[in-house]
C-alpha cells in the first residue's frame, strides 16, 4: 500500500479531532531518547478535560509518517487511556 502524504493537513485534522473537542498535550514531544504520550478518552467516555473518544488505532497509523512507533498503551483513569510513541531505536 503506498504511503499517504498528510503533511499539508493540520495535526488536529490528522487526528480526527472534531471542532469543539479538547485535546491535552503533555510534555514537549518525543526527545532523542524519549517518548510521547497521547491521552484520549475511552470509548463511550468523556475525559476530565472534556475530550470525546478518539480511536487510538487512528493515532497509531500516523506514527510512521512522524518517525514514531507506538510501544505502550495503558489505562490512565476510568475516563482516559494513554498511548506512548517513540522514535525507533535504529533512528536515535
Amino acid at each position: 500500500m503506498p504511503e499517504k502524504d498528510y503533511s499539508h493537513r493540520a495535526v488536529v485534522d490528522k487526528l480526527g479531532v472534531k471542532p469543539g473537542a479538547a485535546v491535552r498535550v503533555v510534555g514537549g514531544g518525543a526527545g532523542a531518547a524519549g517518548g510521547m504520550w497521547v491521552l484520549t478518552a475511552k470509548r463511550g467516555r468523556r475525559s476530565a478535560s472534556g475530550m470525546d473518544y478518539l480511536n487510538q488505532s487512528d493515532v497509531i497509523l500516523l506514527g510512521p509518517a512522524a518517525g514514531l512507533v507506538d510501544n505502550k498503551s495503558c489505562s490512565v483513569s476510568e475516563q482516559e487511556s494513554g498511548l506512548r510513541s517513540v522514535i525507533r531505536l535504529s533512528e536515535r
